[in-house]
C-alpha cells in the first residue's frame, strides 16, 4: 500500500518518494548488473569448463584409439567414437581421424567442407609438433595418436565438439537466478519502503505540520520530535527555535510600529521647523510637547535656531561694517591710482633723461678710449723716435773715434814724408857727390823729395779737415745728446698723458656701466610702477564690486527673520549705512 501511495504522487513527488525512486533505480541498476555479470562469468565459465572438457576427452579417445590406427582396425575406432558419443550426448558433434601420413581414413557424424579443411590443417600442425591443436574457440580439438612403449605417432584424432547444451543448461540456471533476483529486488525495495515511511516520511509530516502552524502564526503549540538525535530532531529543535524568535519578532514589531507612529509626529514637526527656516523664519523653534526621547533632537534643533539667529545678526552687521570699508578702500584705491599714474608718468619721463644721459656718458667713454688709443700710439712712435736718437748719438760717438784714428794714421804719414823727405835729401846730396853718375839719381832724390812734400801738405790738409769734422762730430753728438734727453722727456710726458686718459676712460666705461645699470632700474621701476598702476585699477574695480557685493549680502541676509525687539530690517540698514 506505501509503494502504490508513493507511485500515486509522481506527478509532484515528495521527498520520500524521490527517495524511494532513488533506491528503487539503484536497486535495479545492481541487481541488474549482478545478474548480467552472473551470466557472463556463468558463459566464461561453461565455455573454458566445455574447452578443457574437449580437450581431456579429445586426448583420452587418441591414446585409446592409437594402436587401432596403426594397424587399421576402422571398427575398434567407430566403436570407440560411439561410446564417446553416449557418454556425451549432445556435447560431442563429429571427428576426424587421420593417419600418420595425414590422409583421412575415417569420418564420423557431420562437418562441413570448411570444419574439414580447419580439421586438416589442425592435424597436420599436431604431426609436425606433437602438440594438441584448437581453433579459435577451442571446440575443434586435434591430438596425436600414439602407440607401443616409444609413444610413435600412428595418426591425428580431430574431434568437433559444441556447447550448445552446457549453455541449455547455463541458461535455464540463469532464468532461475533472474527470478529469484527479482523476487528478492521486491522483497528490498519493500522493506526499504516501509522503512523509509517510518524514518522519514512520517516524522517530516508531522514536521511540516508544525511548520504549516508557526506559519498561521501558531506561537504556543509545542512543536514535537524536539528530542531526536537524527537530523529530524535538529529540524524541530531549529523550528522550535525559530518560533520563539518569531514570538519576539511580533512583540517588537507592535513596539516598533508604536515607534514608528511616534517618530513620524516627531519628523512632521521637524519638517514644519525646517520649512520655516527655509523660509527665513529664525524667530521660533520646535513645540515643547516633544517624546521623551526625542528632547535632545528638540534642545539640539533649537540650540541651532539659535546659533544661526545669533550667526545672521552678526552677518548684517559684518556686511555693514564690510560695505563702510569697501566704500573707503573704493575712495582710497581711486587716490591711490591716480598717484601711481602721476608717479609712473614722471619715472617714464626720468627714465627717457637716464637713457639719453647713458648714450652720451657711453659716447664719450669710447672717445676717450680712441684718445688713449692715440695716445698710446704717439708713446710707441717716441721711444722709437728715441731709440733712433740713441743709434744717432753712438754712431756720431763711432764716427769721432774713426776720427781721432784717421788722425793719427795721417801723423803716421806725415812721419812718413818726413823721413822720405830726409832720405830724398841725403840722397840728392850723396847724388851731388857722386858727380855725373849720380845725376840720374838726383833726379830721382828731388822727385821722392818733392813727392813727400806734397804727401806730408795732403796729409797737413787732411788732418785739419779731420780735426774740423771731428769738431763738428763732436758738436753733433752734444746736440743729439740734448736731442735724445728732450725725447726722453717728451715719451715720459706722453706716458704721463697716456696713463690719465687711461684712467678717463676707465672712468668714463664705469661711469656708463653705473649709468646703464641705473637706468636699467629706472626701467624696471617705471615698469613695477605701471604694473602697481594696473593693479590699483584693478583693485580699484574689485573694491567697487565689494561694495556691490556687500550690498547684495545686505539684501540677500534680510530675507531672516531674526526676532530681535527693534532691530531694524536689514534694507533699511544698509540704506543707513549707504
Amino acid at each position: 500500500m506505501n509503494v502504490i501511495n508513493a507511485l500515486s504522487g509522481l506527478r509532484h513527488p515528495s521527498l520520500y518518494g524521490k527517495c524511494l525512486s532513488l533506491i528503487m533505480v539503484v536497486t535495479a541498476l545492481v541487481a541488474a548488473l549482478i545478474t548480467f555479470n552472473g551470466f557472463l562469468i556463468l558463459k566464461d565459465v561453461a565455455t573454458r569448463g566445455m574447452q578443457t572438457l574437449a580437450l581431456q576427452s579429445t586426448s583420452a579417445v587418441a591414446y585409446e584409439i592409437g594402436g587401432a590406427i596403426k594397424f587399421g582396425k576402422l571398427a575398434i575406432v567407430n566403436s570407440s567414437l560411439d561410446r564417446l558419443d553416449e557418454r556425451m550426448g549432445d556435447k560431442f558433434v563429429a571427428a576426424v581421424v587421420f593417419d600418420a601420413s595425414g590422409a583421412q581414413i575415417l569420418v564420423a557424424g557431420t562437418l562441413s567442407p570448411a570444419q574439414i579443411t580447419l580439421a586438416e590443417g589442425l592435424a597436420k600442425r599436431a604431426l609436425t609438433s606433437g602438440l594438441a591443436q584448437t581453433d579459435d574457440n577451442g571446440l575443434l580439438v586435434a591430438v596425436q595418436t600414439v602407440t607401443g612403449a616409444k609413444n610413435d605417432p600412428s595418426g591425428v584424432a580431430v574431434l568437433q565438439w559444441s556447447i550448445a547444451g552446457v549453455a541449455a543448461d547455463y541458461a535455464a540456471q540463469q532464468q532461475r537466478a533472474a527470478v529469484v533476483a527479482v523476487g528478492l529486488f521486491v522483497l528490498l525495495f519493500g522493506l526499504a519502503a516501509w522503512f523509509l515511511h517510518c524514518t522519514m516520511r512520517r516524522p517530516m509530516g508531522i514536521i511540516l505540520a508544525a511548520v504549516d502552524g508557526v506559519a498561521r502564526a501558531d506561537y504556543v503549540t509545542p512543536i514535537p520530535l524536539a528530542t531526536r538525535g537524527d537530523e529530524i530532531g535538529r529540524i524541530a529543535r531549529s523550528l522550535d527555535v525559530m518560533r520563539d524568535g518569531l514570538a519576539l519578532a511580533q512583540a517588537d514589531r507592535i513596539l516598533h510600529d508604536a515607534a514608528v507612529a511616534q517618530q513620524q509626529s516627531v519628523v512632521r514637526q521637524v519638517s514644519l521647523g525646517l520649512k520655516r527656516l527655509a523660509d527665513g523664519d529664525l524667530s521660533q523653534g520646535l513645540p515643547s510637547d516633544f517624546p521623551e526621547q526625542y528632547k535632545q533632537l528638540k534642545q539640539d534643533f533649537d540650540l541651532a535656531i539659535e546659533r544661526l539667529r545669533e550667526v545672521m545678526r552678526a552677518v548684517v552687521d559684518t556686511a555693514a561694517q564690510i560695505g563702510l570699508g569697501a566704500s573707503g578702500i573704493n575712495r582710497q584705491s581711486s587716490d591711490l591710482s591716480q598717484r601711481t599714474e602721476n608717479q609712473a608718468a614722471t619715472l617714464e619721463q626720468t627714465a627717457a633723461a637716464m637713457d639719453q644721459m647713458t648714450t652720451n656718458v657711453a659716447k664719450a667713454a669710447q672717445s676717450a678710449i680712441e684718445v688713449a688709443n692715440v695716445v698710446r700710439a704717439a708713446q710707441s712712435e717716441a721711444a722709437q723716435s728715441g731709440a733712433v736718437v740713441r743709434d744717432a748719438v753712438a754712431a756720431m760717438q763711432d764716427i769721432a773715434k774713426f776720427s781721432r784714428d784717421i788722425s793719427t794714421i795721417i801723423g803716421v804719414i806725415d812721419d812718413i814724408a818726413f823721413q822720405t823727405n830726409l832720405l830724398a835729401l841725403n840722397a840728392g846730396v850723396e847724388a851731388a857727390r857722386a858727380g855725373d853718375l849720380g845725376k840720374g839719381f838726383a833726379v830721382v832724390a828731388s822727385e821722392v823729395r818733392a813727392l813727400a812734400q806734397r804727401s806730408s801738405e795732403a796729409a797737413k790738409e787732411i788732418k785739419n779737415l779731420i780735426t774740423d769734422s771731428a769738431k763738428q762730430v763732436s758738436k753733433g753728438v752734444v746736440l743729439v745728446g740734448e736731442a735724445g734727453t728732450v725725447l726722453q722727456g717728451i715719451v715720459a710726458g706722453v706716458q704721463n698723458i697716456s696713463s690719465l686718459i687711461s684712467g678717463i676712460a676707465a672712468g668714463a666705461t664705469a661711469q656708463s656701466a653705473g649709468l646703464k645699470e641705473i637706468n636699467l632700474g629706472v626701467a624696471q621701476l617705471d615698469q613695477v610702477t605701471q604694473q602697481n598702476a594696473a593693479m590699483v585699477q584693478m583693485s580699484s574695480a574689485s573694491s567697487a564690486k565689494l561694495t556691490s557685493q556687500a550690498k547684495q549680502l545686505a539684501d540677500i541676509v534680510a530675507v531672516f527673520n531674526t526676532g530681535a525687539a527693534g532691530h531694524p530690517p536689514q534694507g533699511a540698514h544698509w540704506s543707513k549705512v549707504a
